[in-house]
Order: structure tokens, then C-alpha cells, then sequence
């Protein structure tokens, strides 16, 4: 049920977000810009006249590719340079191979002379049905399959977000705090007065009386402050309705749309954020929450130690630890070809993180900001090969080869 009740909420939200751009564009455009030229002020009527069309259309773009994106999804076999071994890859653990060939009826002799003969991992969540699993890639749960160079699965856009890809996410991030901003400033002195004498007039009004009096006012809005907000609201809607010949842009409509502007520009601001430090670290959004899961998981396991030395691991804080501590890789011997051996990096082994420069470059594509013009940001920054086998930094690599 809760499943299905995310998903449904997911499908509205797409529209609502459309529907708020176009509304925002519409408001902007045939009602503020002429009411400010009526008011004598044509520079920014002219702005608000022009200026909505060409702020709100690249986020617009960037948020329909984004939502109608078909993200990067694994072949269902792995490519014949990993097939051959010649190159390093993520594989099962020695101990994980070995128990899935037992289980498939190999000879135990067998299994043991197999221990260093590297298998890949598949997925068979979903509609995966087997299919091969590269070193970066993540099921889905949302989507139901995995997705190479997963980032996360964002609710706002009800899709998935992948690494060639996040130059459009980030764009459609760091536009909309200006243009929210750009669009709303000037409206600002006459909606706050507008809020301020709603407000009093809701505290004598006898029609809103029984809001202040209504003991579930406080429980409906959510504490003091939501039931004040309310009371503004209410007392908005009375002012609207007596004004003369219509509220125009004081309007409680307008009031809402820019709210919800300075709400988006807060959110997406602190998104640019948090992605822009991401990736200059050499990781991606779910690589930061499966860190955190993994150490929570083994301060669980320490504690456990330290209070019951004798009794062994509970499973489901072994499962955490196995499930959040990596992948294994296949290392091939450099001087003999076909040999190699499987190694199990430790989690503060970071394995793709070049500098913030190269970093940067792997991701966006490009040295400088030039991504963000709006023809740049749509496209993919990152080929399907590289994708599929993300580089090693040189350093770990050699590192790897050492274990």
C-alpha cells in the first residue's frame, strides 16, 4: 500500500511542477509586465514582458529531459574485454562465487580450484532477469531495474538520475534560484503588505473568528505558525473578494506562486550544493548514503563486539556490513595474460576519486562551466563504455594489484 501510495505520488508531482512553470510564465508575462507599464514603471514591464519567456523555458527543457530520460541501463551480458579478463572489474567475492557454484552442483573440488576464477554479479531483481551488473550501477526499487552510474532516484522528476546525466540535473538546479528570484523580487513590498493587512484584518474579521477560535486549528495547521498562516490565508481570500474590479496580482494566487518560488529556490540551491561537493569528491549521491549505512552498520558491529564478545555478529547487521561494504574486483596479472586475482578494497579506498579537477571533467564533460549553456546541458557527458567500466584512479589501482 505504501508502495503504491509513493508511487501515485510520484506521477502527480511531474504535472504539478509543469503546471506551476506554465502558470508562473502566464502570470508573469500577461499580468505583472502590463500592470507595471500601467503603473509607469517600463523598465520592469518590459522585463516581466520578456524575461519570463527566457528564464522559464531552459528549466522547463531541462526538467521534461530529465523527466522523460531513458537512463542508462546495463547490456545483459558483460563486454568481451571483461569476458577476457584484460582489464579490472567488479566481480562476486571468492567465498560469494563459490557458494553459488555449490549451489549449482559443482564438484567441491571444483568450487576450491575455482576460488580466483572471477564472476560477475548479476541482478535478478526486477525486471533485471539475470542481467549483468556493472561496478557503479544500482537497483532501482522505484524503477524496478538497475541503472549504470546511479546517482538517485528523484521523486521531483519521477525518474532516475545517472551520471551522464547529472549536467542537466545540476543546470536545472542552479537556474531556478535566480529565475525565481529575478522573476519575484519586485513583487515582493506589495505582496508582503498585502500579507500584513490580511493578516489584521483576519484578527477582527467576524467571518474568520471562528479559525482563531477553533480549538483543531492548531492540529489542522500544523502548531502556532501554520495557524497563523491560515489565518492570513483566510483573511486573503476575504480581501480578494471585496476588492473592486478584481484583486489583480495582490491576489492570493499570485502571493502562492511566489511562496512557492522562494521554496523551489531554497530546496534547489541546497541540492547545487550538496551535488557540486559530491562531485568534486569523485563519488555519486548514493555512494555518500551507502558510506553513512556502512558505518552506522559497523559502529552496530563494534558495539556488539563490545558487549557480547563470545556471541556471533546478529545476521542482519552482517547483511548491512556485506551489503554497503563494495564490491569485490578482478585484478589481472599485467605479466601474464588470463591471470589475476580477486581483492576486496576497503570502503575508505577510493577507487574513483581522481582530484576535483579530473573528477569534474569525468562527470560534466567539460574543464569550465561551458555545460551549463542550455544546447550543452541536455546531451550526455559520459559515453556508455566509460559508464559501464568506470576508470580506476592509477593510485588505488596499483594499490589493488598489491593486495
Amino acid at each position: 500500500m505504501l508502495k503504491t501510495l509513493v508511487w501515485l505520488s510520484q506521477q502527480l508531482l511531474p504535472p504539478a511542477f509543469l503546471s506551476y512553470f506554465y502558470f508562473s510564465w502566464k502570470i508573469c508575462t500577461f499580468e505583472v509586465g502590463p500592470w507595471f507599464l500601467a503603473e509607469d514603471k517600463p523598465l520592469l514591464g518590459a522585463a516581466y514582458t520578456i524575461l519570463p519567456s527566457i528564464l522559464i523555458a531552459p528549466i522547463t527543457t531541462f526538467y521534461l529531459r530529465l523527466y522523460f530520460l531513458n537512463p542508462s541501463r546495463p547490456p545483459f551480458d558483460c563486454p568481451a574485454v571483461i569476458i577476457n579478463k584484460k582489464t579490472p572489474f567488479a566481480c562476486l567475492s571468492a567465498d560469494e562465487a563459490s557458494e553459488i557454484r555449490s549451489k549449482e552442483g559443482w564438484e567441491d573440488e571444483e568450487v576450491e580450484r575455482s576460488r580466483e576464477e572471477p564472476m560477475v554479479e548479476r541482478c535478478y531483481k526486477g525486471k533485471c532477469r539475470g542481467a549483468w551488473k556493472p561496478a557503479r550501477a544500482r537497483h532501482c526499487s522505484q524503477c524496478g531495474v538497475c541503472r549504470m552510474g546511479f546517482d538517485h532516484h528523484c521523486p521531483f522528476f519521477a525518474n532516475c538520475l545517472t551520471a551522464p546525466y547529472v549536467p542537466a540535473f545540476l543546470a536545472l538546479l542552479l537556474y531556478t534560484p535566480p529565475t525565481t528570484i529575478l522573476l519575484s523580487l519586485p513583487l515582493y513590498p506589495l505582496l508582503l503588505r498585502r500579507a500584513s493587512a490580511a493578516y489584521h484584518f483576519a484578527c477582527v474579521s467576524d467571518s474568520i473568528k471562528g479559525w482563531w477560535d477553533w480549538p483543531w486549528s492548531w492540529i489542522v495547521a500544523g502548531g502556532p505558525v501554520g495557524r497563523w498562516v491560515g489565518g492570513v490565508v483566510l483573511g486573503w481570500m476575504q480581501l480578494d473578494q471585496m476588492s473592486v474590479g478584481g484583486p489583480g496580482i495582490e491576489r492570493l494566487g499570485v502571493g502562492v506562486m511566489v511562496v512557492v518560488g522562494i521554496v523551489l529556490a531554497l530546496i534547489t540551491s541546497g541540492l547545487a550544493y550538496s551535488t557540486l561537493q559530491t562531485i568534486k569528491k569523485g563519488d555519486l549521491t548514493i555512494d555518500t548514503e551507502r558510506r553513512k549505512s556502512y558505518h552506522i552498520a559497523r559502529r552496530a558491529a563494534s558495539g556488539h563486539y563490545t558487549l557480547f564478545p563470545s556471541e556471533p555478529l546478529p545476521q542482519h547487521i552482517a547483511d548491512d556490513l556485506k551489503r554497503f561494504g563494495g564490491p569485490a574486483f578482478y585484478i589481472p596479472n599485467t605479466e601474464s595474460e588470463g591471470e589475476g586475482h580477486i581483492v576486496q578494497p576497503k570502503l575508505e579506498m577510493e577507487l574513483y576519486d581522481f582530484g576535483e579537477t579530473r573528477n569534474w571533467e569525468l562527470v560534466m564533460g567539460s574543464k569550465g562551466w561551458g555545460w551549463l549553456l542550455p544546447w550543452r546541458a541536455l546531451g550526455k557527458s559520459m559515453p556508455d563504455g566509460q559508464v559501464m567500466q568506470w576508470p580506476i584512479e592509477e593510485e588505488a589501482r596499483r594499490k589493488l594489484g598489491q593486495m
